[in-house]
């Protein structure tokens, strides 16, 4: 199953909350899938398809189309997306330099509109160019869906309102002015030999928002003159929530760090279940930044076979939990929570917390290829109401 990424628990006294668990037992509503017409472009080297490279597939594209890129002999050149488009490959499809004249990365998702969402999904870097990044986005008003990504250094995003980045593999992240999630992905940091510095795993910058559960957070080792790096670096007004159980991993690069830096004005949110692990008797956590030790609802979901499948990790004691999701009719809760990514919750499914995770398996609807489909829970703990970690998994079909 892949992670999702987690808010902190809103607790709340409300005599609404009677409202709430009066829906318990209801059967899951029906869907509302979206009406869109969509074309599908095949990209395949081999003349499988009207395209054998990707960016000019992705140019000839009308806004909600799908470009399915099939494995080649050789690379594809990288490419870049403007508009409302789903490109998906297999999983296996390389990539490498960029056939966009004076690209700055391999993967480039920029100037989104509003109201717009960009899935990528199934790519590897197949190497790392010295002259370009591997993954730049930026400037986009609408939301950037990436899963399934293999990318080396480095990745930067920046000015963007919703970002989720799901079961991906990064090297060197930076992240600043955005709101993003990182679900079951993993980063390392970079040792650069040339400048004798480090680069960490996972830096948030001024007006970051960033949500981080599952995957291992790798800070870069110290050589010659550089110091080691911490896993994740938090600098001034950066907010990161870490949740997850202990494969949340964040860990120092080998000499002497803590796992994650706070700088002053920064706040982090963390559940005690993630490990943190620093190195050359540091501590785990270090900084003069505030640090909120909260535990949250952990919410893990997958898609098989044409089904949800979601489950809820929780210690609150639980009675019940709601999944919402955009993708049913709304539903009003009776308080003022709803996923960052939608106006609207809406009831999707009830169940029952245990003291094992009690996995609910909701049939989906035909839904577009590269639809992003994002849930979360609303957990009910007597008089008190929390809202889980967001969860989102990018469906192909």
């Amino acid at each position: 199953m892949s992670f999702g990424s987690c808010f902190a628990g809103v607790p709340m006294i409300d005599s609404r909350i009677v409202a709430l668990t009066a829906v318990v037992g209801l059967a899951p509503p029906s869907f509302i899938a979206p009406a869109n017409a969509q074309t599908t472009l095949i990209v395949d080297q081999s003349g499988g398809g009207a395209f054998t490279e990707i960016q000019p597939a992705i140019d000839a594209a009308h806004p909600g189309d799908i470009v399915r890129v099939l494995p080649g002999a050789r690379p594809y050149l990288g490419f870049r997306v403007t508009k409302r488009l789903s490109v998906l490959g297999s999983g296996s499809v390389q990539i490498t330099g960029s056939a966009v004249p004076g690209a700055l990365a391999t993967f480039d998702v920029r100037n989104l509109a509003p109201g717009d969402t960009v899935v990528v999904r199934g790519f590897r870097e197949a190497y790392s160019s010295p002259y370009i990044q591997g993954l730049l986005v930026q400037n986009c008003a609408g939301a950037v869906h990436l899963s399934d990504l293999q990318v080396r250094p480095f990745v930067t995003v920046r000015n963007c309102a919703q970002v989720s980045v799901d079961d991906c593999t990064l090297e060197a992240v930076q992240v600043t002015a955005s709101d993003v999630l990182f679900a079951g992905t993993s980063s390392r940091g970079y040792a650069d030999v040339m400048c004798g510095c480090t680069i960490h795993a996972l830096i948030l910058g001024r007006g970051v928002r960033a949500t981080v559960a599952g995957g291992n957070w790798q800070g870069a080792d110290g050589f010659y003159f550089a110091g080691a790096g911490p896993g994740i670096i938090l600098q001034s007004d950066a907010q990161l929530t870490l949740t997850g159980d202990d494969r949340t991993v964040v860990q120092a690069g080998q000499g002497s760090a803590p796992a994650i830096s706070v700088a002053p004005g920064a706040t982090l949110v963390l559940d005690p279940d993630p490990l943190l692990v620093a190195t050359g008797g540091s501590p785990s956590v270090l900084g003069t930044g505030r640090v909120l030790r909260e535990r949250v609802p952990y919410l893990v979901a997958d898609v098989e076979q044409g089904a949800l499948l979601a489950g809820l990790f929780t210690a609150l004691g639980a009675q019940s939990w709601l999944l919402v999701s955009p993708f049913a009719p709304p539903v009003s809760l009776g308080a003022p929570l709803a996923p960052w990514w939608t106006p609207q919750p809406a009831v999707l499914a009830v169940g029952i917390v245990q003291t094992k995770p009690h996995v609910e398996r909701i049939p989906l609807p035909p839904l577009p290829a590269g639809t992003a489909l994002p849930v979360q829970a609303l957990v009910l703990d007597g008089t008190t109401v929390a809202l889980s970690n967001a969860a989102v998994e990018i469906l192909a079909h």
